[in-house]
């Protein structure tokens, strides 16, 4: 080997140890593979626009923002927000959708506005963050938490935290019945709520202002009906869970025999019944707002089954 090829190589060497002292080994495959990897995000968001256009009324119009690409269970997907203009020509405003990579198909959060008919929308899956928590945090905590003085149980008893509150014989306590326990302690009720989201709107959903209803707008409780609807008759049992999956598949198979893709729509009274099972969600359980999505889409089609065809 000459002198001038050796020169190169231990230069070479010489900033890549630089390289890898600097950045960990991690964080150096990144910048050394950026361009790749930029490559790849870019075709898939491509793709994610493409698809999300093709459902809109007027594809040209579409705006998007917020892009991000999840991996869940070996599936990909882009999500994000996109507006469009609807049927007047004016922007609706943004909209969520998920594009699926892996079955090349896209779903919008949207009931007609700006978007042809499609399957129903489901949400972008959520991946936990893992715990970023260094070891020497945890190690501080540890050693912090040691050198807190222990207390018995009874101090606790003694002490003015719980100075005011009556005891469980105590005829105040008697008196007042569950509203102490709401008293003792209500911020923690509050950061409960925070932590679930199950934060109440004010928004009243009544039968006169139906045309103002948004799927992501949950009201404060359900809109009363007139004595003799339907809609008021006792639905069967179903848990939560099981009234949201009933839902979701008389939807779902609306959808897709609005769109074509079946000749056999679900039956109306098959979508009352959905209806009467989304009703019987209390506004506090957190199924709540999805049941609230759900009840907006199937009154519209509870509209176009009753006009086309009887019961």
């Amino acid at each position: 080997m000459n002198k001038v090829a050796a020169l190169i190589s231990v230069g070479f060497g010489a900033g890549f140890f630089a390289l890898q002292t600097m950045f960990p080994y991690s964080t150096l495959l990144d910048i050394l593979l950026f361009d790749s990897i930029g490559s790849l995000l870019a075709a898939d968001r491509s793709k994610a626009r493409a698809a999300v256009s093709k459902l809109l009324i007027n594809p040209a119009s579409a705006e998007f923002d917020a892009l991000r690409t999840v991996e869940v269970d070996k599936a990909k997907y882009v999500c994000g927000k996109v507006n469009g203009k609807d049927k007047s020509g004016s922007y609706a405003g943004y909209r969520e959708f998920v594009y699926d990579l892996r079955n090349d198909y896209a779903r919008i959060d949207d009931d007609g506005t700006i978007s042809k008919s499609h399957a129903a929308f489901r949400p972008c899956p959520v991946i936990e963050e893992e715990d970023k928590t260094s070891p020497q945090a945890l190690e501080m905590a540890k050693k912090l938490l040691k050198s807190v003085p222990q207390k018995d149980p009874s101090d606790l008893l003694k002490s003015d935290l719980l100075k005011n509150v009556p005891s469980a014989q105590s005829p105040d306590a008697l008196k007042s019945g569950t509203q102490d326990s709401k008293r003792v302690a209500p911020q923690a009720g509050q950061m409960a709520a925070a932590r679930t989201g199950a934060q109440k709107s004010s928004f009243t959903a009544t039968l006169g202002n139906e045309g103002e209803w948004r799927s992501d707008r949950p009201p404060s409780a359900w809109p009363k009906f007139p004595s003799g609807d339907p809609l008021n008759e006792a639905p069967l049992t179903r848990s939560n869970s099981e009234a949201i999956s009933y839902a979701t598949d008389v939807d779902e198979r609306w959808t897709a025999y609005k769109a074509g893709r079946t000749k056999t729509p679900p039956a109306a009274s098959e979508i009352t019944d959905a209806l009467r099972a989304l009703l019987a969600i209390a506004p506090e359980s957190p199924e709540f707002p999805r049941a609230w999505e759900l009840f907006i889409r199937l009154r519209k089609a509870d509209r176009e089954a009753n006009t086309n065809r009887p019961r």
